[in-house]
């Protein structure tokens, strides 16, 4: 700030008067207008004041929006170099204040030398005093940034928290997986010694060793369906009664067979009420049930009651369906207790407890579509994990169902059907369906030709799971031991079942009478 010379004073100035103009008519005389200084910090000074107030701030151009940085200004250090320099101004007034006060109160001058320090110290305690404001906002601004910061890691901790005790199975959860994945694995040895013992290999081997193990037989045969075997089947007539002792046999291992299958598919009932925290009720109505549909290819397939096929197209026959599931009545189970055993002792031994299928489920046949120009006629669950190859997951059965609807891809018919048969009474509100087979991860296997058939879960309630597929995707993950020992017993199963039929084919061809066999094959894969 620089002192005015009354010698280079070119400017004239209002005389002093009035108590109002005392103080502007002093500064009038005591400042010099002309002074580079004085209009540089002047400036500055203005700038500094109007960028620290906001409202003006906001209205400023880019060019006189001052921007500084909130770290830099809330740092230590610059909170001690305001601190230094308020000292030596300080200091400075202390050493001046004779000088200071004699222009102030005389008509006394600050020349040369000494007139620029002061201008210069006047301008660094202007600029400090701007900077100290700026350097408490920024400190302001980054406590609250850092307060944020706090708030958003903990609100982040807090979640990852929540997800891990949402998520997590209930105590207990992983003691129990262990027994079932320990028991079912020694249900599926089980069911090997039984295929292994003679009366059921020579049953499965029957229809080999009379009508194809002859002369006249291709070489390299293949078992393609009873249509391939007919042309060797001469003396079947003579072989009646071996026939219908092979079935029975086989037909009695089929039964045992269902017995294995419904204690692994009660375990998964139970299982996913467990993983979730929910004990199953009858008397609440919060019922778990479990179902195993197999897969067949036509040719193989000896369907009951044809009434029970469901979901069929309009724009196809029932004679133009060349792939079924089957959902057996002897491979489904409701879970109504909270009870856990699926062994019981009998003669020394641990054997599977005799749960009785579900009430309320009938033998029932629907056709899965492979491809995409087919797929929209899968309906929801079991055929479109077919005819994806991924599980199914669904919440709220009869939404899903809704928004099939408004997709406008499917035939209006199958949506109704599926709409009507879910809204039963006591039927299923949410459930999850997932394929078995062998090897779930390895890609090359993620085909339906290796999918033996597929197991869904439901509930007779809506939000399975809490809503969350993750939780879904992670009780299928968890389940994998399960759904390997279910496989093998599914594997021995399909090849008695295929064989069932086979001769029972060969029986009805012959016109020697037939035996209602009630149960199905599998697809030729499996055999």
């Amino acid at each position: 700030m620089c002192i005015k010379d009354v010698t280079s004073v070119v400017i004239s100035y209002p005389p002093v008067g009035g108590t109002g103009n005392i103080f502007l008519s002093f500064l009038w005389e005591k400042l010099d207008f002309k002074s580079v200084f004085f209009w540089l910090y002047a400036i500055s000074a203005v700038l500094g004041v109007v960028n620290v107030i906001p409202l003006i701030r906001k209205k400023l151009p880019n060019l006189l929006c001052l921007q500084y940085s909130v770290s830099k200004l809330s740092s230590p250090a610059c909170t001690s170099a305001l601190h230094f320099i308020v000292i030596i101004v300080t200091i400075y007034f202390s050493v001046t204040s004779s000088a200071i006060d004699k222009w102030l109160t005389e008509d006394k001058l600050i020349t040369g030398n000494v007139a620029i320090v002061f201008s210069w110290v006047v301008s660094l305690l202007c600029l400090s005093i701007i900077i100290f404001v700026l350097n408490q906002k920024s400190i302001g601004k980054k406590r609250t940034q850092d307060e944020d910061g706090r708030q958003e890691s903990y609100e982040i901790k807090v979640k990852a928290l929540e997800d891990i005790i949402r998520f997590a199975p209930p105590n207990g959860f992983a003691k129990v997986l262990s027994e079932y994945v320990d028991v079912a694995d020694d249900f599926g040895k089980e069911i090997n010694k039984q295929h292994n013992q003679a009366k059921i290999l020579d049953a499965c081997s029957f229809a080999y060793k009379h009508f194809l193990d002859v002369p006249g037989k291709p070489p390299s045969f293949v078992f393609k369906g009873f249509e391939a075997i007919k042309p060797y089947t001469n003396n079947a007539v003579n072989l009646k009664n071996e026939m219908k002792e092979a079935i029975d046999s086989l037909k009695k291992q089929t039964d045992e067979n269902a017995k294995y299958i419904r204690a692994i598919l009660i375990a998964y009932a139970r299982l996913a009420a467990h993983f979730e925290g929910v004990t199953p009720s009858e008397r609440d109505k919060d019922i778990y049930r479990a179902t195993l549909m197999l897969k067949y290819d036509a040719k193989d397939l000896r369907l009951g009651d044809k009434d029970n096929i469901k979901y069929v197209p309009a724009i196809l026959t029932k004679t133009n369906l060349d792939k079924f599931l089957t959902l057996h009545k002897e491979h489904s189970v409701k879970a109504y207790s909270g009870k856990m055993n699926i062994t019981q002792k009998a003669n020394n031994k641990f054997v599977p407890i005799d749960f009785k299928p579900d009430d309320e489920i009938s033998t029932t046949y629907m056709p899965f579509f492979l491809g995409e120009e087919r797929a929209n006629y899968n309906c929801i669950g079991a055929p479109r994990v077919l005819g994806t190859c991924e599980s199914q997951f669904i919440n709220n059965v009869i939404n899903e169902i809704e928004g099939w609807r408004g997709s406008d891809k499917s035939p209006i018919e199958i949506v109704d059907e599926a709409k009507e048969y879910f809204s039963k009474q006591n039927k299923p509100f949410s459930l999850m369906s997932f394929p078995l087979m062998h090897s779930r991860y390895d890609v090359e296997h993620k085909s339906a030709q290796y999918i033996l058939g597929v197991v869904t879960i439901s509930r007779d309630k809506k939000a399975m799971m809490m809503e969350e597929e993750s939780k879904l995707e992670q009780f299928e993950h968890i389940t994998t031991p399960l759904n390997f020992a279910l496989c093998k017993i599914v594997h021995f199963d399909a090849l008695h079942r295929y064989h069932i039929n086979l001769l029972q084919e060969i029986l009805d061809s012959v016109s020697i009478g037939s035996s209602d066999v009630g149960s199905s094959s599998t697809q030729q894969d499996s055999a």
